[in-house]
């Protein structure tokens, strides 16, 4: 992350996806860095990516789902590093979490990367709720089952609720794995 932050430069960025759930404690590996920029801040984002010596990577994030394809840029670090993680750049419009519209206290960020913030457990989960162009997705998530029961976002609760089952059987909130299709309304 530390070699993003510093080609990003004074860019802000949000980490979201599997890095930012690690940042929460959701433990599994990951092979992708996520960073939100707002739309105006993402030519400029790319451009800086570029100048660090970041290589286009030739892959497509969602096959049949276009939506996150032109919605994101797709890197490899730059030649002679060791790592093998890939680095994604998504629109905050896509991704559907902004540092403009969200109060600074559901954003920390650590010591070393005062540009890449991280969204508290809610706001990343209201965020993975609007994602609807990814297609089906699986996301293990340490949360409780009234997670978002104060949010304002009546479609992302409504959408959480019913994937978790929780006015029927129910599931496990603690460790809550949701699947889904097309977007915050249908659920598996």
């Amino acid at each position: 992350m530390d070699a993003l932050a510093a080609a990003l430069g004074r860019i802000p960025a949000i980490a979201w996806g599997e890095i930012a759930m690690g940042f929460l404690g959701v433990g599994f590996l990951f092979n992708t860095y996520m960073l939100v920029l707002e739309n105006t801040d993402f030519g400029a984002a790319v451009d800086a990516l570029h100048r660090a010596g970041f290589r286009d990577a030739p892959w497509s994030m969602a096959g049949g789902h276009r939506n996150i394809d032109v919605n994101s840029t797709r890197f490899l670090f730059p030649a002679g590093t060791d790592v093998k993680e890939r680095a994604v750049l998504l629109r905050a419009s896509y991704a559907h979490i902004s540092l403009c519209s969200t109060l600074e206290s559901r954003f920390s960020h650590e010591v070393s990367t005062t540009n890449i913030f991280y969204p508290d457990k809610e706001l990343l989960l209201e965020s993975f709720a609007k994602d609807d162009g990814q297609g089906a997705q699986t996301r293990p998530l340490m949360v409780d089952d009234d997670v978002l029961d104060s949010t304002s976002d009546d479609e992302a609760k409504a959408w959480f609720d019913a994937a978790i089952r929780k006015h029927s059987d129910g599931i496990d909130g603690t460790t809550t794995k949701l699947h889904r299709t097309e977007g915050p309304a249908s659920s598996k």
